[in-house]
């Protein structure tokens, strides 16, 4: 007897555009992130629409629809099972046990920038993160940036640059100061952590492109193995020298690339919680 065919209603490439989408947010957005023209984009999703009520158009707008939404969160979820069922049954294993989780930036100063930002689900993303690494009883190390500056949002004396309430350090977790990007830079970071005989590194926190980077970079280069929780993270649209105006979910990708091609590896918040 001839085993039916099974035939998923989206493909692949259906369900990396939903994704992509949803995230964006936008037509123009997401003809930035995917480096396509607009015309190119809309004719994708006019076809996707066709497959399946995921999307709609509304007064000429694309927008997701609920099932969408749905079928985005069983994507995730599906991609995430997969990848842990992968690594254990490659073998590989991944330990947690001689490692830090170091909290970069997490101040208010961060939530009164106007500036648009990638990643809205940062925050929460910490947030479940430190529970999980709480129940553990892992290492936490919160790095708070300051500035002698009285106009900067980091001035050490403003309320701006107090932790987030909701993923400030508690108990005796451990906080270090910081007035360079790099989270080593000139303080005693790096004796806290060979004194309790850490090798790894987590990192969260902001900016992606700024603090994070640099921490990831001197983090390599000092030998530790280095992760950063990608959407644990986040930057805002930011200005070049020729007034051009970067995405910020774009240039996140590339930075997160970046990381991953030369200091450490990107994973997602899943990837953290299944170890």
């Amino acid at each position: 007897m001839t085993s039916p065919t099974v035939r998923f209603p989206l493909s692949s490439e259906h369900l990396e555009l939903l994704l992509a989408f949803e995230r964006t947010g936008s037509l123009r957005e997401l003809s930035e992130h995917l480096g396509k023209d607009q015309s190119v984009v809309s004719r994708q999703l006019q076809r996707l629409g066709e497959e399946a009520p995921v999307i709609q158009k509304v007064r000429g707008k694309w927008s997701i629809t609920p099932l969408g939404v749905r079928i985005n969160q069983l994507t995730l979820g599906f991609v995430a099972e997969y990848e842990q069922s992968l690594g254990s049954e490659s073998g590989s294993q991944v330990s947690f046990e001689n490692s830090v989780l170091l909290v970069i930036n997490a101040q208010k100063a961060l939530l009164a920038s106007k500036a648009k930002r990638s990643n809205p689900s940062a925050e929460k993303n910490i947030q479940l993160l430190l529970d999980f690494w709480r129940k553990k009883g892992r290492p936490i190390i919160h790095v708070q940036h300051l500035s002698d500056n009285p106009q900067s949002d980091f001035y050490h004396a403003s309320p701006l640059s107090n932790f987030m309430t909701e993923i400030s350090p508690v108990g005796d977790e451990q906080m270090i100061q910081k007035m360079n990007p790099s989270s080593f830079a000139n303080n005693q970071l790096e004796d806290l952590l060979r004194e309790r005989d850490i090798s790894t590194l987590v990192l969260v926190g902001f900016t992606a492109n700024d603090c994070i980077e640099a921490t990831a970079r001197d983090s390599f280069e000092k030998g530790f193995t280095t992760y950063i929780a990608g959407d644990c993270t986040a930057m805002f649209d930011f200005v070049a020298h020729d007034q051009k105006v970067h995405s910020a979910q774009k240039m996140h990708e590339l930075i997160m690339a970046n990381i991953e091609l030369r200091y450490g590896q990107v994973k997602d918040l899943n990837f953290f919680l299944g170890h």
